[in-house]
């Protein structure tokens, strides 16, 4: 049976659920306390009448938040598009709109290019800050607000999609890249024949999380690690 991303991170949460998950300058999480917050928020999206293979933007620098909106989204069976902070806005309005995305979780440092991205992208439905009150939308918070904190998530199919990467380094449109999690998994497995943990390791993520920063960082959740 196919392992996807989130399958992963709960071979954390069996082994390692008091290590340190997610660290940064805001604030710090336990492996249990991090799949709480995962789980409502899995739930919170289905919960909101978004179905399997919804397509989900998460727009923001990397954060814990940014983390577990992204292992939410996975627990939802949601589709990862991930918003480079980096581009332009009329570029991230471009690739929303393209790659139909219908739930766009933000940080509020991009309050107003969410909100020009709202005006010219009418057919996202919910938008989400995950920190706080934002300029448009509900706040992370209320999302989750009332959902329960388990969120059973379905078996694997075929093929199933985990992500869709913008291409780069191209005169015109990003394509989509698909990937799947079969791919995801065989690009797992390779690597951790070859990466040599030791205790307590630490991976730093420096690199913005929408670039190869935010797959190879997923590929760590298993073990017990620091994320910063």
């Amino acid at each position: 049976m196919t392992m996807r991303l989130i399958d992963f991170f709960d071979q954390g949460v069996r082994y390692h659920a008091k290590k340190t998950a997610f660290v940064d300058s805001e604030s710090s999480y336990s492996y249990g306390e991090a799949d709480t917050k995962i789980h409502k928020i899995a739930a919170a999206i289905r919960g909101n009448d978004f179905d399997k293979g919804t397509r989900i933007g998460v727009y923001s620098p990397n954060s814990n938040n940014a983390w577990l909106a992204l292992l939410g989204l996975m627990r939802a069976e949601g589709i990862w598009l991930p918003i480079n902070p980096k581009n332009s806005v009329e570029t991230n309005v471009d690739l929303t709109s393209r790659f139909e995305t219908k739930i766009l979780f933000y940080d509020s440092c991009f309050n107003q290019e969410v909100e020009e991205i709202q005006s010219a992208v009418p057919t996202i439905a919910q938008f989400v800050c995950i920190n706080g009150e934002g300029a448009i939308g509900t706040n992370l918070a209320d999302f989750v607000d009332g959902q329960p904190e388990f969120h059973e998530i379905g078996e694997p199919e075929t093929n199933e999609l985990a992500a869709i990467f913008p291409t780069g380094g191209t005169t015109g449109k990003s394509k989509g890249v698909l990937m799947n999690h079969e791919a995801l998994e065989t690009f797992a497995s390779n690597y951790h024949g070859h990466f040599q943990y030791k205790e307590d390791s630490v991976h730093l993520v420096v690199a913005p999380m929408t670039h190869s920063a935010g797959i190879m960082g997923c590929l760590h959740v298993r073990r017990q690690n620091i994320w910063h």
